[in-house]
């Protein structure tokens, strides 16, 4: 009798792991990148050399948690992350600060799996403008 409980327990218990891990799974999995993420304005410091970026998605469910930043040549390559679960505004930011080094000339975002689009540029007098 005392082997049917343990086993039982055990079962219980090995179903809530298995179960948990599905969920943890299905939240790590809708808080992948973000290819729909666009520039609604900026602001640079120059006395600390940082942009602060005010971003939005373009589609009408979910917000950004996180941005990753890889620099590429003379180039910030943005890519950014949604928020855990379908429409949750858990960790949402829509503002990120970025440390500039004197060699970037352009930041950009991710529009696509490895495709990536100019949001801003430093024009020919060296100040940093939208791109075009």
């Amino acid at each position: 009798m005392k082997n049917k409980k343990v086993i039982i327990i055990t079962g219980i218990v090995a179903g809530v792991i298995v179960l948990l891990a599905l969920i943890f799974g299905i939240l790590i999995a809708l808080g992948g990148k973000r290819t729909d993420v666009y520039l609604k304005d900026f602001e640079y410091d120059e006395t600390s050399n940082t942009i602060t970026l005010d971003v939005g998605v373009a589609s009408s469910a979910g917000y950004v948690r996180r941005m990753k930043t890889t620099t590429i040549g003379d180039d910030y390559h943005l890519t950014f992350f949604s928020t855990f679960g379908i429409n949750s505004k858990i960790g949402a930011k829509d503002t990120f600060k970025i440390q500039l080094n004197e060699n970037i000339n352009g930041v950009y975002f991710c529009s696509d799996e490895n495709v990536y689009e100019k949001v801003l540029e430093k024009d020919e007098n060296g100040d940093w403008v939208i791109a075009k």
